[in-house]
């Protein structure tokens, strides 16, 4: 019986707990991060005088946390994940979207429709989306950002991707910018390369920029989330081994 071989592209230090679900539920698990993440030297911050800290991602709760000092104010985050990295650090997490995982739905949310003389404070990455920031201050909210980590290509090169390729059915790619580093990686390549691949993304935009590039065989996981990514690839491979059997 042919053993499914999943590509776990996440940056290391949060592709562990994944790979050991993949391999418990009988797939065969591949690492291969597509980003790395450091941290950003920076002094504390100071968030007095905030109405809302917003965390963007679990990076931005590992990386930003430490340098916050002075009472928190309100605290969102765009999901799941991030919800769960501030309450290891035993914080309740004030406002949360309940339809997607990303700041077009936290946006969506009641208590964000009306800031005018709100300050909030947008903890991320280096250069990320400006969406959340630009619609907040459509709305009257003075804002500012924290970046606190950078992400950066992958620290293992083009041969040793290659090296995995033949064990690889489904590559996982959790963010529109691994995605763009895999294209980067693959080169004049990577749509042949690609071709005979299926290709698992965590959101809209991913599925989006995957179609943009011409992949075809691209299945959506509902969230970013490892349950979630989890179901989509018990769906896949549910599919896979029907199309194997035929």
């Amino acid at each position: 019986m042919h053993t499914p071989g999943i590509l776990v592209t996440r940056p290391q230090a949060q592709a562990e707990g994944l790979l050991r679900q993949v391999e418990r539920l009988g797939w065969r698990p591949l690492a291969f991060p597509l980003l790395s993440i450091e941290p950003l030297p920076g002094a504390e911050l100071d968030v007095a005088g905030y109405d809302w800290l917003i965390f963007v991602s679990r990076n931005a709760v590992l990386h930003g946390l430490p340098r916050l000092h002075s009472r928190l104010p309100r605290l969102a985050v765009v999901g799941k994940g991030t919800a769960a990295e501030l309450a290891r650090a035993g914080l309740r997490v004030d406002l949360q979207p309940s339809t997607t995982a990303d700041s077009e739905g936290l946006l969506a949310c009641p208590e964000l429709q009306r800031m005018q003389g709100q300050r909030v404070l947008i903890l991320r990455g280096q250069g990320g989306r400006a969406l959340l920031a630009e619609q907040l201050r459509q709305r009257g909210a003075e804002v500012d950002y924290a970046e606190v980590y950078r992400r950066r290509p992958p620290d293992q090169g083009r041969e040793a991707l290659l090296a995995l390729w033949p064990q690889i059915d489904l590559l996982l790619t959790s963010s529109t910018e691994a995605l763009e580093n895999l294209i980067a990686l693959l080169g004049d390549q990577a749509q042949a390369l690609l071709a005979d691949k299926d290709l698992l993304v965590v959101s809209p935009r991913g599925l989006a920029l995957a179609q943009q590039l011409g992949l075809s065989r691209v299945i959506q996981a509902e969230g970013a989330e490892d349950a979630k990514v989890l179901a989509a690839i018990q769906r896949w491979a549910a599919e896979d081994r029907g199309r194997r059997e035929e």
